[in-house]
């Protein structure tokens, strides 16, 4: 036998290094050799809060857990160590304590994912919740999570209803209130929303529940978030792409408590999903579930035709996932188009839940009246799951045709006792009694459409009978909740307008009216609707007197066929001003009549080419102190209204008017001053980023500030005049229009015509030269004319450097590239540091076939000097990949990934200049790059493939 004892002597050595670190306080060892000393305890629930090192509510939201959870629990507090003491007086620790608990202290520096991570893995409950120090929790909290988390199949996590504004779920609005009323108002959504359960895709941050199975699943929190928010939602998503459902137990309501820290970006989690990879399967599953979520959405908004686009697209993306499949199926059903829906069902691939497949089957089925069919597929659903709600729905469904209400009855109320979260056959019983017992039948769908408010037929059914009874006043709180629970449901708050409106509660309803407009669009019938309320309420008026200590606001606009953008606009202001003067220059869409819905005060202005004078003619008008001038495609965030009222309010001892940055949200990544979506403002952000502008907004009521200039108007200039001082103001400006490529374009042509004629008006005048030839060569295209211009731009000026850079892009766009080189090489004698003019002659070169070690030497050169300049590392990144060197290709995308950058775009747009170029062979060298090193879109692949096939 061979000798051994050396392996054996190596073995030991590993074995007692391995104990060594298991011994080694707070290592991953010693968690994992803890946990499985303790083991898991079935049926228990570790409370895990993180405390930090500032938890002022800890105390109060302890004595809650205690005095409202009936379940087995301990509570697991992870604390900075300076905490120590106050926890322990917050836990009252004594010998005696029926409450497990443990306190798991961590470093003042440590990121929250790792430290919940950490109080997670010290725990032995078989479900975790965890929970902020600022939540107050109330009676059944705990339950009522675990009895939804039990009651849905493939459930992952389970939030709760919240108050706090700004969570992915907000659906209680709620002030701050005593624990007293915090308690009765969550006992009163107990007993109305028992069951309820609605699916989501986030949890808010204030509690979620999961069990310890998903958590090592899933492998915990991504501790790469650092101190950013985030870690929670990316929980979310990686739950879902494990095939998992996000639940919110909407009869469970959790009051936080408001506290004041700064909102944070999500930079970490835009970056990790903004562009997956379709190649892997993590990067398939998440763009189908995108899909499917778009198409649910869709379908939500009365858009049947996007819904079945998007859901198709996740069948396509992910032909053996049954989810895309399900999801349409039963839009199309609920759709009643039951032809389409059965063929969808029966495609469905190898290995999907037979038990909802033979559901849905049946009600197909019933829907073609097939009834035979419709039988056997329930009863096979039944014989695979004894206690299959939508099956013994489907059985009441076939009795109720046949006429035996009795029986029918039975099976519904079997289906309920099945499920008691599940609407349709509350609704269903509900029909049955409509005739003989209309109070019966309203307790009945009333129920349905509290647990469903969603689905068309439970929505209409409730709204009938209520219509019916007249029972308007006992439907408005249900309404309301059922709005609040689903926002995205056009029907919704079309019905719910209606009982707001026969309630004769106008204002209430012209809030949902506008509410709708801003989610959905301006449609013609509730348009009339619309200006009949408005007619019949009072509209926002300025106070008469300036007594009453209050500052008045005043926001003017000019606008001509804005019906897209404005609705957005006027919601965004409302809240913070005292009046809306909105002028007129000539509109034939709905403009007029959507500003008049929203309390403006509208004024025609016969237009005369001349955008200062319609300003001013709006500032006339302004009766407010101050006045804040916004364009109809642009709206400010609801973080900023109180910084901005602080400003208003705080009146200062001279005159003065605030210069604001706009954020022109753009789609292309290749703009000057390109900077991506953040987070900052997830509500607002859209494109891929942004550039800036700056210019004064806000200013006095005063009538010696006025606009100036026929186009490009400002305030600037008579505020100078007048020696009123300028103060930057650092709240931004969301402007949507050069998203809206058609519109925009078509308010250039206006611009540039105007620009023609004061052009015409002045001569050769170099400023109105050069804002002609901007214009020109800008998104307008007009690339020969930019060329004239700026010739004639540098004939006043030989030196003028922005005029070479500018016209050598314009000549780039003209593929005219040698002259483009020349110009842009002028340029960079004139001065060498000039970012726009090294960019276009390196472009210039790689399309010119020119030396790619040169080129590369240029760039890095720029780079060393502007380190944060995206265009540039862009650039660069696809000259290594040209040139083979991946390893430095792929540094540079995944910077620019870091960044948000859309790369994907930026490579398959150099890709078709190349071609253009005729350099083909570099073309492919970055296509396939890009393939490579996961940055490739289905644009991407298609172009590959096609130079493949030709050839090139």
């Amino acid at each position: 036998m061979e000798d051994n004892s050396q392996l054996i002597r190596e073995i030991n050595r590993i074995i007692e290094r391995l104990d060594s670190l298991c011994d080694k306080p707070g290592s991953h060892f010693e968690d994992q050799r803890n946990r499985k000393k303790q083991g898991t305890v079935r049926g228990l629930v570790s409370v895990v809060l993180f405390a930090g090192k500032n938890a002022p509510h800890l105390k109060t939201c302890i004595q809650n857990i205690r005095r409202h959870t009936t379940l087995p629990y301990e509570i697991i507090c992870v604390a900075n160590p300076s905490s120590e003491e106050t926890i322990k007086r917050h836990l009252k620790l004594k010998p005696n304590n029926k409450i497990d608990y443990q306190v798991v202290f961590c470093s003042e520096n440590l990121e929250p994912a790792k430290a919940c991570n950490d109080g997670i893995n010290k725990s032995r409950g078989e479900y975790i919740v965890l929970l902020s120090p600022n939540a107050i929790v109330a009676k059944n909290w705990v339950s009522g999570m675990l009895e939804c988390l039990r009651s849905f199949p493939d459930a992952g996590i389970v939030g709760t209803l919240i108050n706090l504004p700004g969570i992915s779920k907000q659906l209680i609005h709620t002030k701050q209130l005593s624990i007293k009323i915090i308690q009765q108002l969550a006992e009163k959504i107990w007993k109305n929303n028992r069951h309820r359960r609605i699916r989501t895709y986030t949890i808010n941050n204030s509690c979620m529940l999961f069990t310890r199975k998903l958590f090592k699943r899933i492998g915990g929190f991504d501790e790469n978030f650092a101190f950013e928010a985030g870690f929670r939602e990316d929980f979310c998503v990686k739950a879902a792409l494990e095939g998992k459902t996000n639940l919110t137990a909407g009869d469970v309501y959790v009051h936080r408590r408001q506290t004041n820290f700064p909102h944070k970006p999500k930079k970490y989690f835009k970056r990790k999903w903004q562009n997956p990879d379709p190649g892997t399967r993590s990067g398939k599953k998440f763009l189908t579930l995108t899909a499917v979520k778009k198409g649910l959405e869709a379908y939500q908004k009365d858009d049947l035709d996007a819904a079945i686009k998007f859901l198709m697209e996740g069948i396509q993306r992910s032909p053996f996932d049954p989810l895309p499949y399900f999801e349409l199926g039963a839009v199309l059903l609920q759709s009643h188009n039951f032809k389409d829906a059965l063929n969808v069902i029966r495609e469905l691939p190898a290995g999907a839940n037979e038990v909802r497949k033979n559901e849905m089957l049946g009600c197909c089925s019933l829907g073609l009246n097939l009834d035979q069919d419709a039988l056997q597929f329930a009863q096979r659903a039944i014989s695979i799951d004894q206690e299959s709600a939508p099956a013994y729905n489907l059985l009441g469904l076939l009795a109720q045709k046949q006429g035996n209400k009795e029986k029918a009855a039975s099976f519904f109320e079997q289906s309920a006792t099945a499920d008691p979260g599940y609407g349709e056959p509350f609704t269903n019983l509900g029909s049955i009694f409509v005739e003989n017992s209309p109070d019966k039948a309203l307790n009945y769908i009333e129920r349905g459409f509290i647990l469903s408010p969603h689905i068309p037929d439970i929505l209409t059914a409730y709204h009938s009978i209520i219509t019916a009874v007249g029972e308007y006043e006992r439907a408005e709180p249900v309404f309301e909740s059922a709005v609040s629970a689903y926002p995205l449901n056009k029907i919704l708050r079309y019905r719910f307008m209606d009982v707001l409106y026969r309630r004769g509660k106008l204002e209430e309803a012209l809030n949902q009216i506008q509410e709708t407009m801003v989610r959905f669009g301006s449609e013609e019938g509730m348009m009339a609707a619309a200006l009949k309320i408005r007619e019949m309420a009072d509209s926002k008026q300025i106070p008469k007197s300036k007594n009453a200590g209050k500052t008045a606001l005043s926001i003017c606009l000019i606008t001509k066929n804005e019906e897209t953008f404005l609705p957005a606009c006027l919601h965004s202001v409302t809240p913070i001003a005292d009046e809306i003067i909105l002028v007129d220059t000539g509109s034939t869409d709905q403009t007029k009549g959507i500003a008049t819905i929203f309390g403006a005060r509208v004024y025609d202005f016969k237009w005369n080419e001349d955008f200062s004078k319609a300003r001013n003619f709006a500032l006339t008008k302004a009766t407010g102190e101050w006045i804040f001038v916004l364009d109809a495609d642009e709206v400010i965030s609801p973080l900023d209204y109180e910084r901005f009222t602080k400003i208003i309010k705080n009146k200062p001892d001279h005159p003065t008017g605030y210069s604001m940055v706009t954020r022109n949200y753009v789609t292309p990544p290749d703009v000057t001053g390109w900077t991506w979506n953040d987070g900052q403002y997830p509500e607002e952000e859209r494109g891929t980023g942004w550039h800036p502008s700056q210019k004064v907004r806000l200013f006095p009521n005063d009538r010696r500030i006025r606009f100036e200039n026929p186009i490009h108007e400002i305030v600037e200039t008579s505020l100078m005049r007048h020696g009123i001082e300028i103060k930057q103001c650092d709240i931004p400006v969301h402007h949507y229009g050069q998203l809206d490529w058609e519109n925009y374009m078509a308010k250039g042509e206006r611009y540039y015509c105007l620009g023609k004629k004061k052009l015409a008006e002045k001569g050769e005048d170099l400023n109105a030269l050069i804002e002609l030839a901007t214009q020109a060569g800008g998104a307008f295209g007009k690339y020969k004319e930019a060329v004239e211009l700026w010739k004639r731009v540098l004939k006043i000026d030989s030196q003028n450097t922005k005029a070479l850079i500018n016209m050598g892009s314009a000549l780039m766009r003209l593929k005219e590239y040698k002259a483009a080189l020349e110009a842009s090489e002028t340029a960079l004698e004139l001065d060498p540091g000039l970012k726009g003019a090294v960019m276009n002659s390196t472009l210039c070169e790689l399309l010119l076939g020119g030396d790619l070690g040169k080129i590369i030497t240029k760039l890095e050169k720029l780079l060393n000097n502007t380190p944060d300049y995206p265009a540039a590392m862009a650039l660069l990144g696809s000259v290594y990949a040209i040139d083979g060197e991946r390893g430095k290709a792929v540094e540079k995308t995944e910077s620019l990934g870091a960044q948000g950058f859309s790369r994907d775009y930026y490579l398959h747009d150099l890709a078709q200049k190349l071609i253009a170029a005729e350099q083909s062979k570099k073309a492919v060298s970055l296509l396939q790059f890009a393939v490579e090193s996961g940055n490739a879109s289905d644009e991407i692949r298609e172009l590959l493939r096609s130079l493949k096939i030709s050839g090139q």
